[in-house]
């Protein structure tokens, strides 16, 4: 089963989403490939921005200091429930740019497997690590991480390499009207906006996919 779902990794739900879909999945005993598709929450991101998350929070959504924590904290409650490691409040806030764009390099190198990697790679590394993602060291240490040559990927982050494919990922989101992320495409067909939990995914893929109901666990 094809999976290709626009995100981000600055976005919380993105990886809660995705995460969730792939154990509701696993359960089914679904065979399945994730292809991630670029979509920058902010493109005007500054690099190495860093800053307070829950200041941050609370200037954006017009919220309490009070209120804003408890809304990462329920965040963070979230991602627990899916089984990841995760601390909202210290994420360290940077221009992702790079960070899809290395993304790319990892499918040219590897395809659709080292692609899928990586990502899951720079997903940690922002949520669970408080890694700047934004920062070049950091880009090549993961991308070596995952196989990638280190001279492959300063070649890379030292030009325009692959900044129109994450720019065509962003003109098809607006072509298929997604505005917001996290958005899944299963078998180009049935689109599930948002980060559900696992138990509401394994319904709607058993509606749009029945056959799946045959290996349900």
């Amino acid at each position: 089963m094809k999976v290709t779902y626009w995100s981000d990794y600055a976005c919380p739900y993105c990886y809660i989403g995705e995460t969730n879909l792939r154990h509701a999945l696993d359960e089914l005993g679904v065979n399945y490939e994730f292809e991630m598709k670029a979509f920058e929450l902010n493109p005007y991101a500054k690099k190495s921005a860093g800053g307070d998350v829950v200041a941050m929070f609370a200037a954006k959504y017009q919220l309490s200091l009070e209120d804003a924590q408890k809304r990462v904290d329920s965040i963070n409650a979230m991602a627990r429930e899916a089984g990841l490691e995760f601390d909202y409040a210290k994420v360290f806030h940077t221009n992702t740019a790079d960070a899809h764009r290395l993304t790319k390099l990892a499918k040219d190198k590897g395809g659709t497997e080292l692609a899928d990697r990586m990502a899951e790679r720079l997903y940690k590394a922002y949520f669970a690590d408080s890694l700047d993602v934004g920062d070049t060291e950091t880009l090549v240490k993961l991308g070596k991480e995952e196989g990638l040559e280190e001279a492959d990927i300063r070649a890379m982050l030292g030009g325009k390499d692959y900044a129109d494919q994450v720019s065509l990922d962003e003109r098809q989101a607006q072509m298929n009207r997604i505005g917001s992320v996290p958005c899944f495409v299963i078998e180009d067909t049935v689109a599930i906006p948002g980060a559900m939990p696992k138990e509401q995914f394994i319904e709607v893929i058993k509606k749009y996919f029945p056959e799946t109901n045959a290996v349900a666990i």
